[in-house]
């Protein structure tokens, strides 16, 4: 659902736009969007250099790949960020 990508993506912008945006996408496109986030948010962690949620939505970004500097350091930070939603009810 349109909250769960709300909170997770966590860059308050363009409420309204963005939620309009999200009903159109299919079933798919939600999920693959909600496995790809915690992955995206690991490589912009400040959210100021995160794209707006419209932006994202709108470019498809979800299927851009993510180049890391390390990937042990990448996967250990998406098993604890995993982890973190977790405990925080955002899974």
């Amino acid at each position: 659902p349109f909250i769960k990508f709300w909170i997770m993506y966590d860059k308050k912008v363009d409420n309204d736009a963005v939620h309009k945006k999200w009903d159109k996408l299919s079933l798919k496109d939600q999920q693959d969007i909600i496995d790809y986030l915690p992955k995206y948010k690991l490589s912009q962690p400040d959210k100021k250099f995160r794209k707006n949620p419209a932006t994202f939505l709108n470019q498809k970004s979800w299927h851009n790949e993510i180049i890391t500097d390390s990937k042990q350091g990448f996967q250990n930070k998406i098993e604890t960020l995993k982890a973190e939603d977790y405990r925080n009810g955002e899974f």
